[in-house]
């Protein structure tokens, strides 16, 4: 069904597609793939924007992270250095992060 969801984004031929937790609900296994082909999409030349939780998965392909605490942009820029920002990892250790990735 995921697949599905990135599928039907992609029928009208887009530049940019946003996808809000692609990754939930999915095994280790099924995440991975997934993001096989999120990554597969972006080689095409498509900009993906991705609301995700799974920063394990996202840090594999994103190449900007964008990270919001309470609706406040707290962290913007490379993925391993946006989370080795102490800001940023007190609020992911925290609970109350949400990352945006754009691969």
């Amino acid at each position: 069904m995921k697949r599905l969801e990135v599928a039907r984004a992609l029928a009208i031929d887009p530049k940019v597609i946003l996808l809000d937790e692609p990754l939930a609900g999915l095994n280790h296994t099924e995440a991975s793939k997934q993001v096989e082909t999120i990554s597969d999409v972006n080689k095409r030349g498509i900009t993906v924007i991705l609301v995700e939780h799974n920063l394990e998965e996202v840090m594999r392909i994103c190449r900007r992270l964008i990270v919001l605490n309470n609706g406040l942009v707290i962290g913007d820029g490379e993925p391993r250095a946006v989370m080795a920002d102490p800001v940023v990892h007190d609020a992911y250790v925290g609970g109350g992060m949400v990352a945006h990735a754009e691969t």
